[in-house]
């Protein structure tokens, strides 16, 4: 291996003298030179690059030199040239396959993901609390607040459906029910706008490219939340006494533990996508 500065501040000049002064420079010489064998080929291929080098019979000529045959004058071949010309088409091809192959490595590691961020302003936005004494008020909301009540309620049930919650935002699995939540997001977005809310605030959904190995890892970190979740309540299931007085809540109960499951089963299937 010739370190950079080597071949620049020692080979090249050593060689372009000689190249100046005659015109070529045979294989024994930059043998000599260059000194390592095992990196021969690449400073030689990379001196005819620099020098804008030909090979002709064993040396190394100018491509506007003549090669000294018999002490006769002969111009670099036009073979001699159509020879180089096939071995830096072909360097460059293999380079090119070389970057097509990167490409697809990339391709196959990254893939792009949409995310949901939100910051969602409370339906008593721009409300005015009016203190009746005694510790008693009245809350004058806003003419919007039941409709965003609404909203909200009808945003976080969708969005628990088809997106899973990482450290970045909530990442959406099912990509084709991505229009009905942006429908949603739009009127949220627009009657918070008309309240006077900063741009920055609301929802949105923004396209990112993610390594694959990064969304496995939020995705069976969000199932284990959601396994711990259910273990709670079956938990709290188990510790329900009198099925009767307490219907209610076994009732609201056995309906969270169905959502989880049914939330974890939806996880547990995008995920297999990364184990393959």
């Amino acid at each position: 291996m010739i370190a950079v500065s080597a071949y620049r501040d020692e080979i090249l000049p050593i060689v372009k003298q000689i190249i100046d002064r005659k015109g070529y420079i045979t294989k024994e010489e930059l043998k000599e030179i260059i000194g390592d064998d095992s990196a021969y080929h690449d400073v030689v291929e990379r001196i005819k690059i620099d020098l804008d080098l030909y090979e002709s019979n064993g040396k190394l000529v100018k491509s506007t030199a003549s090669v000294r045959v018999q002490n006769v004058a002969v111009p670099v071949s036009v073979k001699d040239r159509l020879e180089v010309l096939e071995r830096e088409v072909q360097r460059l091809r293999d380079e090119n396959e070389e970057l097509k192959s990167l490409l697809k490595n990339g391709e196959s590691m990254f893939e792009k993901k949409h995310v949901v961020i939100f910051e969602l302003p409370s339906e008593y936005l721009k409300g005015k609390k009016e203190h009746l004494g005694k510790g008693r008020y009245v809350v004058q909301t806003n003419e919007y607040a039941n409709e965003l009540w609404k909203l909200r309620q009808k945003f976080y049930n969708k969005l628990k459906k088809v997106a899973f919650r990482a450290p970045i935002g909530w990442i959406l699995i099912k990509e084709e029910e991505k229009k009905e939540l942006e429908l949603i997001i739009e009127r949220f977005n627009e009657i918070i706008r008309k309240l006077g809310v900063e741009e920055e605030r609301g929802i949105r959904i923004e396209p990112i490219y993610l390594r694959k190995s990064l969304v496995k890892e939020y995705l069976e970190r969000y199932i284990r939340e959601l396994q711990e979740k259910l273990a709670d309540v079956e938990q709290k299931l188990t510790e329900i006494t009198d099925e009767v007085k307490e219907k209610k809540k076994m009732q609201r109960y056995e309906t969270k533990k169905k959502q989880l499951e049914a939330l974890i089963a939806v996880c547990k299937h995008e995920l297999r996508r990364y184990l393959i």
